[in-house]
């Protein structure tokens, strides 16, 4: 038998990639069970496809087929999903699909949700692009583009900027309705005219 230590680095990386794509399945009841992505705060990054590849010259993988990817606490799904890796770390993410779906939840409890045809989210900027048929959307509010950039860090939405011809659809919804102010009726007896 062969110690791990024993074996040259591409066959060490092969197995490391094997036991990863193992462990994922695993993580994973069937698309019988649940439609969702397991979300785990841990930093694991749990995916579910019907196919992978992974180039581990480049560190880039992709994914095709219902793709469901969960990372610290942000849901994407699509059609397809390529993930570049540097330094063991996710750096960029590409989804596309018809939509492509985004969902986090945010420390004040609300739920970002947002769709596009295609997305790219970058965890070194925190920042979320979509293009194509984008629609955002956070307690009520709806923004709706050919491209919206959403920055988690900083909080800030940025739509617009494709097609000069193409406008931004924003629907805003208050947090609490103005109560009515109640008009007084007139006395008993009085026609309300002094």
């Amino acid at each position: 038998m062969i110690s791990v230590d024993d074996m040259p680095a591409p066959g060490r990386r092969l197995l490391a990639a094997f036991c990863l794509a193992t462990a994922v399945a695993a993580a994973f009841p069937s698309r019988a069970d649940t439609d969702t992505a397991h979300i785990d705060e841990t930093g694991l990054a749990h995916i579910r496809a019907d196919n992978m590849k992974y180039d581990m010259k480049t560190g880039i993988s992709s994914y095709t087929g219902n793709v469901q990817f969960s990372y610290k606490g942000i849901e994407l799904s699509g059609d397809s999903v390529r993930i570049k890796q540097t330094d063991d770390a996710i750096e960029q993410l590409d989804v596309s699909g018809s939509p492509a779906r985004y969902r986090q939840t945010v420390d004040n409890g609300e739920t970002i949700k947002a769709e596009s045809l295609k997305m790219t989210y970058s965890s070194k900027s925190n920042q979320l692009i979509l293009t194509d048929s984008a629609r955002l959307e956070q307690a009520g509010h709806i923004v709706e583009s050919q491209r919206i950039i959403y920055d988690s860090a900083q909080e800030v939405v940025l739509a617009g900027q494709i097609n000069p011809q193409d406008r931004v659809n924003i629907t805003l919804t208050p947090k609490k309705e103005l109560p009515e102010q109640a008009v007084p009726a007139p006395a008993a007896g009085t026609d309300g005219n002094k």
